[in-house]
Protein backbone atom coordinates (compact mmCIF):
# COMPACT_ATOMS: atom_id res chain seq x y z
CA UNK A 1 0.00 0.00 0.00
CA UNK A 2 2.84 2.39 0.83
CA UNK A 3 4.48 1.66 -2.54
CA UNK A 4 1.30 2.73 -4.37
CA UNK A 5 1.05 5.92 -2.31
CA UNK A 6 4.67 7.15 -2.04
CA UNK A 7 7.59 5.37 -3.70
CA UNK A 8 10.14 7.41 -1.73
CA UNK A 9 8.66 6.28 1.60
CA UNK A 10 8.44 2.70 0.32
CA UNK A 11 12.11 2.77 -0.72
CA UNK A 12 13.06 3.97 2.76
CA UNK A 13 11.09 1.17 4.40
CA UNK A 14 12.74 -1.46 2.17
CA UNK A 15 16.19 -0.06 3.01
CA UNK A 16 15.41 0.02 6.74
CA UNK A 17 14.36 -3.63 6.67
CA UNK A 18 17.14 -4.92 4.43
CA UNK A 19 20.06 -2.96 5.87
CA UNK A 20 18.92 -1.80 9.32
CA UNK A 21 19.15 1.85 8.31
CA UNK A 22 17.76 4.69 10.37
CA UNK A 23 15.14 7.11 8.97
CA UNK A 24 17.66 9.76 8.00
CA UNK A 25 20.18 7.27 6.62
CA UNK A 26 17.58 5.75 4.32
CA UNK A 27 16.44 9.14 3.03
CA UNK A 28 19.97 10.30 2.31
CA UNK A 29 21.17 7.11 0.67
CA UNK A 30 22.35 7.47 -2.94
CA UNK A 31 21.82 3.95 -4.24
CA UNK A 32 23.72 4.41 -7.50
CA UNK A 33 26.95 5.64 -5.91
CA UNK A 34 26.82 4.18 -2.39
CA UNK A 35 27.54 0.61 -3.51
CA UNK A 36 31.17 -0.50 -3.44
CA UNK A 37 33.00 -3.75 -4.11
CA UNK A 38 34.41 -5.85 -1.30
CA UNK A 39 37.89 -4.65 -2.27
CA UNK A 40 36.83 -0.98 -2.08
CA UNK A 41 35.11 -1.51 1.26
CA UNK A 42 38.19 -3.23 2.64
CA UNK A 43 40.48 -0.45 1.44
CA UNK A 44 38.25 2.28 2.88
CA UNK A 45 37.56 0.60 6.22
CA UNK A 46 40.82 -1.21 6.81
CA UNK A 47 38.89 -4.45 7.38
CA UNK A 48 39.53 -7.57 5.34
CA UNK A 49 36.30 -8.17 3.49
CA UNK A 50 37.73 -10.22 0.64
CA UNK A 51 37.96 -13.98 0.96
CA UNK A 52 36.18 -13.96 4.31
CA UNK A 53 32.93 -15.42 3.03
CA UNK A 54 31.48 -11.91 2.88
CA UNK A 55 29.54 -10.28 0.09
CA UNK A 56 30.89 -9.20 -3.27
CA UNK A 57 29.34 -5.75 -2.80
CA UNK A 58 28.65 -3.51 0.17
CA UNK A 59 26.43 -0.54 0.86
CA UNK A 60 28.63 2.40 1.90
CA UNK A 61 26.53 4.09 4.57
CA UNK A 62 27.90 7.44 5.65
CA UNK A 63 25.25 10.10 5.03
CA UNK A 64 22.99 10.84 7.96
CA UNK A 65 24.68 8.41 10.34
CA UNK A 66 24.87 9.13 14.05
CA UNK A 67 28.25 10.50 14.96
CA UNK A 68 29.26 10.40 11.30
CA UNK A 69 30.17 6.72 11.63
CA UNK A 70 30.73 5.17 8.24
CA UNK A 71 29.87 1.52 7.88
CA UNK A 72 29.77 -1.04 5.12
CA UNK A 73 26.73 -3.28 4.98
CA UNK A 74 26.88 -6.51 2.98
CA UNK A 75 24.58 -6.87 0.01
CA UNK A 76 24.30 -10.58 0.60
CA UNK A 77 20.73 -11.77 0.11
CA UNK A 78 17.65 -11.35 -2.05
CA UNK A 79 16.07 -8.81 0.31
CA UNK A 80 19.14 -6.56 0.14
CA UNK A 81 19.24 -6.79 -3.64
CA UNK A 82 15.50 -6.07 -3.93
CA UNK A 83 15.71 -3.05 -1.62
CA UNK A 84 18.66 -1.68 -3.54
CA UNK A 85 17.02 -2.23 -6.94
CA UNK A 86 13.84 -0.54 -5.72
CA UNK A 87 15.84 2.38 -4.31
CA UNK A 88 17.73 2.77 -7.59
CA UNK A 89 14.44 2.89 -9.49
CA UNK A 90 13.18 5.63 -7.16
CA UNK A 91 16.33 7.78 -7.05
CA UNK A 92 16.44 10.52 -9.66
CA UNK A 93 19.69 10.40 -11.60
CA UNK A 94 22.96 8.66 -10.84
CA UNK A 95 23.71 10.91 -7.86
CA UNK A 96 20.15 11.18 -6.56
CA UNK A 97 19.10 10.13 -3.10
CA UNK A 98 16.06 8.08 -2.17
CA UNK A 99 14.17 11.11 -0.87
CA UNK A 100 11.94 13.22 -3.07
CA UNK A 101 14.23 15.69 -4.89
CA UNK A 102 11.58 18.41 -4.56
CA UNK A 103 11.85 18.36 -0.75
CA UNK A 104 14.53 19.46 1.68
CA UNK A 105 15.81 16.84 4.09
CA UNK A 106 13.63 18.22 6.88
CA UNK A 107 10.58 18.17 4.60
CA UNK A 108 11.41 14.65 3.43
CA UNK A 109 11.64 13.43 7.03
CA UNK A 110 8.29 15.07 7.81
CA UNK A 111 6.76 13.48 4.71
CA UNK A 112 8.05 10.04 5.71
CA UNK A 113 6.53 10.45 9.17
CA UNK A 114 3.25 11.60 7.59
CA UNK A 115 3.13 8.53 5.34
CA UNK A 116 3.77 6.28 8.34
CA UNK A 117 0.88 7.94 10.21
CA UNK A 118 -1.41 7.72 7.19
CA UNK A 119 -0.87 3.95 7.03
CA UNK A 120 -1.04 3.45 10.79
CA UNK A 121 2.61 2.51 11.13
CA UNK A 122 2.68 4.14 14.54
CA UNK A 123 2.90 3.01 18.14
CA UNK A 124 -0.64 4.25 18.72
CA UNK A 125 -2.29 2.48 15.77
CA UNK A 126 -0.45 -0.76 14.98
CA UNK A 127 1.92 -0.68 17.95
CA UNK A 128 4.83 -0.71 15.50
CA UNK A 129 7.12 2.02 14.25
CA UNK A 130 9.52 2.13 11.29
CA UNK A 131 12.46 1.86 13.69
CA UNK A 132 11.11 -1.63 14.41
CA UNK A 133 12.47 -2.62 11.01
CA UNK A 134 15.94 -1.91 12.40
CA UNK A 135 15.14 -4.20 15.31
CA UNK A 136 13.96 -6.88 12.87
CA UNK A 137 17.21 -6.50 10.92
CA UNK A 138 19.22 -6.96 14.13
CA UNK A 139 17.20 -10.04 15.10
CA UNK A 140 17.59 -11.55 11.60
CA UNK A 141 21.35 -10.99 11.60
CA UNK A 142 21.65 -12.46 15.11
CA UNK A 143 19.71 -15.53 13.99
CA UNK A 144 21.95 -15.82 10.93
CA UNK A 145 25.06 -15.74 13.11
CA UNK A 146 23.85 -18.10 15.84
CA UNK A 147 21.18 -20.23 14.19
CA UNK A 148 18.72 -19.17 16.90
CA UNK A 149 16.41 -16.24 17.54
CA UNK A 150 17.68 -13.59 19.95
CA UNK A 151 16.62 -13.64 23.60
CA UNK A 152 13.98 -10.96 22.96
CA UNK A 153 12.26 -13.42 20.58
CA UNK A 154 12.45 -16.31 23.03
CA UNK A 155 15.72 -17.75 21.76
CA UNK A 156 17.58 -20.29 23.88
CA UNK A 157 20.74 -19.62 25.83
CA UNK A 158 23.70 -19.44 23.46
CA UNK A 159 27.32 -20.13 24.34
CA UNK A 160 28.92 -16.89 25.55
CA UNK A 161 31.54 -16.78 22.79
CA UNK A 162 29.00 -17.32 20.01
CA UNK A 163 26.58 -14.80 21.52
CA UNK A 164 29.32 -12.18 21.97
CA UNK A 165 30.56 -12.63 18.39
CA UNK A 166 27.01 -12.30 17.03
CA UNK A 167 26.42 -9.18 19.11
CA UNK A 168 29.70 -7.61 17.94
CA UNK A 169 28.67 -8.26 14.34
CA UNK A 170 25.17 -6.83 14.87
CA UNK A 171 26.56 -3.78 16.69
CA UNK A 172 28.95 -3.08 13.80
CA UNK A 173 26.17 -3.45 11.21
CA UNK A 174 23.97 -1.06 13.18
CA UNK A 175 26.81 1.46 13.52
CA UNK A 176 27.20 1.18 17.28
CA UNK A 177 30.61 1.26 18.89
CA UNK A 178 29.52 -0.56 22.04
CA UNK A 179 28.26 -4.13 22.08
CA UNK A 180 25.97 -3.32 25.03
CA UNK A 181 23.76 -1.27 22.71
CA UNK A 182 22.61 -4.53 21.12
CA UNK A 183 20.67 -5.27 24.32
CA UNK A 184 18.12 -2.68 23.17
CA UNK A 185 17.60 -4.71 19.99
CA UNK A 186 18.20 -8.29 21.11
CA UNK A 187 17.69 -8.24 24.91
CA UNK A 188 20.39 -9.32 27.32
CA UNK A 189 22.22 -12.57 26.80
CA UNK A 190 20.71 -15.46 28.70
CA UNK A 191 23.77 -17.70 28.87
Amino acid sequence: DVEAYDVHAAACLWLMLAFGLRFKESLMLRPHVDVVTARQAAAKSGADREGSGGADEYLDTHRGTKGGRQRYLPIDDALCRHALTYARDVAKGPHGSVSNPNLTLVQAMRRLRYVMERFGITKRDLRVVPHGLRHQFAADRYRGATGHPPPVAGGPAIANGVDAAARRSVAALLGHGRIQITNAYLSQATA
